[in-house]
């Protein structure tokens, strides 16, 4: 297992124990931030921004070697039955050891589920 599927796994046990949050989904996208733009309350991402667990391992594995100061992977909601993971990190990397980077999860914004709103994919 990778590294990146061991923090979704601790993630989605997190975030079932969230009042309201739906315990079931058929697949998971991950979108790496600032790889969206947000215009008004809706977020607008390119099609291609769009990755399985898989294609996202070898980035996520880079990020970890850039030693961030920290990496949060947040849990962005339900859209079109996917649970949608944000990536976020600092601007610049402050030089610490792969396994020393503290990758932080952290819950939709509101606690609001349904993405069918707020996301708009770009093709």
């Amino acid at each position: 297992m990778s590294e990146l599927e061991v923090h979704i796994q601790e993630l989605f046990k997190w975030v079932r124990t969230l009042e309201g949050c739906p315990q079931n989904w058929n697949g998971v996208q991950i979108i790496e931030d600032p790889s969206f733009s947000i215009r008004g309350k809706v977020w607008k991402v390119p099609k291609e921004s769009l990755k399985s667990i898989k294609e996202y391992e070898g980035r996520f594995e880079e990020l970890l070697e850039k030693g961030y100061s920290w990496i949060n992977i947040n849990f962005g909601g339900i859209y079109n039955d996917n649970a949608i993971v944000f990536i976020e990190y600092p601007n610049q990397s402050s030089g610490l050891p792969k396994d020393k980077v503290p990758v932080v999860p952290s819950g939709p914004f509101g606690h609001e589920w349904d993405l069918s709103n707020k996301l708009c994919i770009i093709k």
